[in-house]
């Protein structure tokens, strides 16, 4: 397999790009709510929650697959050039995000990717997703050597795409992605916090921390006690808000990241038992 150009770049649309030999048809356009250069980190630490979605790659299949990412709350950014997408990267390095190319790396392309992009995502190697098929058993191990922990294989759904990509983002420290992979929830719970209980949605979930969408989110720092059912499981989850946004929130409503704390043995068990067996598709 190639691997991604030098020299070129392709700002989510890939006009007069070469297709690639998995896909006959014409490159499309995919625009860029926030094109290279326009990003500076710090300047709105609302905004800068909100995960990326960088296709390394100018395959049309790929590039569309990724563009569906958008809603559910993804900055899709299309660049086919290593050199490029590492200075993007350093632009985004204050946000989550994850890193999506084609699944047919031979060894030399691997190891160039792991030298100039890894470095630029905050969860490493472990926030890179192939797509597609790895070319051989001695490709797969080499890749897993390297630290790729993600595969989707085709065909897929929208909805294992997006659970690659919420693992590969991680939850809580998005540097510790290896620790605590996250998977896509949709799931009611009560939230308890000094003088008051709430009502709140999870909206992705790990064995280390959870992001709920609520109308009136804790501040940073709050000590909460999160009431849900996982399964035939109900459990009380104790935790701390670390971070707010309105990232993928339904209907718009305030985002809040919470790291658990002190959890219980049987409750962290369930968490981590549920979080890995919905993974299990996606792993490498």
């Amino acid at each position: 397999m190639r691997k991604p150009s030098k020299g070129s770049h392709s700002s989510r649309a890939a006009p007069g790009r070469q297709a690639s030999r998995r896909a006959g048809d014409q490159p499309i356009q995919l625009r860029s709510p926030s094109p290279l250069g326009e990003f500076q980190p710090g300047s709105d630490p609302i905004r800068r929650y909100d995960p990326y979605a960088l296709v390394l790659d100018s395959n049309p299949e790929l590039v569309r697959e990724a563009h569906d990412l958008t809603g559910h709350g993804f900055e899709v950014e299309v660049i086919n050039d290593l050199d490029t997408a590492s200075t993007w990267l350093e632009i985004q390095r204050d946000r989550p995000g994850v890193v999506l190319l084609a699944a047919d790396l031979d060894e030399k392309a691997a190891d160039a990717v792991v030298s100039k992009i890894a470095p630029g995502v905050s969860g490493g190697c472990a926030a890179l997703v192939l797509v597609g098929a790895v070319a051989s058993r001695a490709d797969a191990r080499h890749l897993a050597d390297l630290g790729f922990q993600w595969l989707v294989r085709r065909p897929f759904t929208l909805e294992e795409l997006h659970l690659a990509a919420s693992a590969a983002i991680g939850a809580g420290n998005w540097a510790d992605t290896r620790r605590f992979p996250r998977v896509p929830v949709h799931l009611r719970v009560d939230v308890a916090r000094p003088g008051s209980i709430d009502s709140a949605l999870v909206c992705d979930l790990s064995a280390g921390g959870l992001f709920l969408a609520m109308a009136n989110p804790p501040e940073v720092g709050e000590a909460l006690i999160i009431e849900m059912a996982l399964g035939a499981n109900d459990m009380l989850l104790r935790g701390i808000a670390t971070h707010r946004s309105h990232r993928a929130t339904p209907g718009g409503e305030f985002g809040v990241g919470v790291r658990f704390e002190n959890l219980e043995e049987s409750a962290g068990r369930s968490v981590a038992d549920y979080v890995e067996a919905r993974l299990g598709s996606v792993r490498l």
